[in-house]
């Protein structure tokens, strides 16, 4: 991690741990038959240049006008805690993409990475959390994750740890690595959840730490973006002390 000089080049490290590639550096459905989405356009802005990557099969007419625009927006600027503002040209964006049968929708938030005084931190200050493998886990627990916390086990990195806390046997709170439509064996995105009535106890801050040390120590980078909504995650991330390197702009193509 220590290679990674400027912002930028973790916004791009964090697309390829997102996505697969073709020839031309264009992102791709995975290969694996997961079936996992990829968007038309993905927008990052950082403070030290702006990257953006177009989806597989987009048309290049499209790609060059998405692309005129992209290059005229403003990177961050300053040392920002989060996101200030919207993409100037979002509108412009997005009517470029739609067209009779489709209508365009954008998601996003800020990007974070876990600093080495964070990940360095010590075990004693975290609480202590119960780790559960799903790549080994019964079917018992699985539907657990499914039914308590609705997760797809389809978009599960498993090749990433999960933390969990259980009370009286019950999972209550989980952080768990999530799948792009690659596989990276660089970098793991952090889902973090945790059932109402335990939130704000501490219990997802010492699981999103417990998991990305264990990433960390994997060889792999830790991740974690929030949605632009989530404010309690922004403050999460903000108390733990991680980094904002970035905001992204998610473009997705949805059927009329």
């Amino acid at each position: 991690m220590s290679d990674l000089l400027t912002d930028s080049n973790w916004a791009l490290l964090y697309q390829k741990t997102l996505y697969d590639f073709d020839t031309r550096e264009r992102m791709r459905e995975s290969s694996s038959g997961a079936h996992i989405r990829v968007p038309l356009f993905h927008f990052i802005r950082t403070r030290h240049g702006n990257v953006w990557r177009f989806k597989a099969g987009l048309a290049s007419s499209l790609c060059q006008d998405l692309a005129r625009l992209a290059a005229r927006e403003l990177p961050l600027s300053g040392v920002v805690s989060v996101p200030t503002s919207q993409l100037e040209r979002l509108d412009a964006m997005r009517r470029i993409l739609v067209s009779e049968e489709t209508e365009c929708v954008v998601d996003g938030g800020p990007l974070y990475r876990f600093e080495p005084k964070t990940l360095d931190c010590a075990e004693d200050s975290l609480i202590v959390t119960s780790p559960l493998s799903l790549e080994f886990a019964d079917a018992e627990k699985k539907e657990i994750l499914r039914r308590e916390f609705e997760v797809d086990l389809n978009k599960v990195d498993f090749k990433a740890p999960c933390f969990c806390f259980a009370d009286q046997g019950k999972i209550v709170s989980i952080c768990f690595g999530v799948r792009g439509s690659a596989s990276s064996p660089e970098g793991s995105e952090a889902r973090l959840q945790t059932l109402p009535g335990y939130r704000r106890t501490g219990l997802a801050s010492a699981c999103l730490i417990r998991w990305a040390k264990a990433v960390h120590s994997l060889g792999r980078v830790p991740f974690y973006s929030p949605d632009s909504q989530n404010r309690v995650a922004r403050r999460l991330a903000e108390s733990l002390g991680l980094a904002l390197y970035g905001e992204q702009f998610k473009f997705w193509r949805r059927d009329l």
